[in-house]
């Protein structure tokens, strides 16, 4: 099994034991404690899990950035949208949309409203697919990295206001 599929493991395993409270949690405590056994390799693989990683894509599309040196943040609250997906620098929001949530008339509904949103706020919000992420990543990577490199994921000088402060508050903050 690669690290990326184990890690997408190990977070969903953190995530739903976090979001349905399941008995016998699994905690990033817990999961450190066990990998202590563990060699070096593995324990630095459990380091990089994220609780608040909300699917398998999310992992993946979190994993694949952090790798090419790339700030990531996992469920950045925004306000009057809610919690993101992934946050990029200050402003690219990735959205990753599976279709269990978004392939429904109100989800596909929500999204969009999410999205203008996020467009009024002049924050950048990209939607990937299960099939971009799984089959198309070399066709979105360097899309993703020629923002990066010409800075869109980044406020500009001189702007202020509510939309630049809200990627600059610490995580959960609602």
């Amino acid at each position: 099994m690669t690290e990326e599929m184990a890690l997408t493991v190990i977070d969903s395993a953190l995530n739903k034991s976090r979001r349905y409270l399941i008995p016998e949690r699994i905690t990033q405590r817990t999961l450190q404690a066990a990998a202590e056994t563990l060699p070096e390799r593995y324990r630095r693989t459990i380091e990089k899990a994220d609780p608040l990683s909300q699917s398998g894509l999310e992992t993946l599309v979190r994993l694949r950035l952090r790798s090419r040196g790339i700030r990531v943040t996992t469920q950045k609250h925004h306000p009057g949208v809610g919690h993101v997906d992934l946050l990029v620098g200050d402003r690219l929001v990735i959205e990753v949309d599976g279709r269990e949530t978004h392939d429904t008339d109100d989800g596909f509904a929500t999204d969009r409203v999410r999205d203008l949103r996020l467009f009024s706020d002049d924050v950048r919000c990209l939607r990937l697919t299960y099939a971009q992420v799984m089959h198309d990543w070399p066709t979105v990577e360097p899309i993703i990295l020629s923002k990066i490199r010409r800075r869109d994921h980044r406020w500009g000088r001189g702007i202020n206001g509510p939309q630049r402060e809200w990627a600059r508050r610490p995580l959960g903050y609602t």
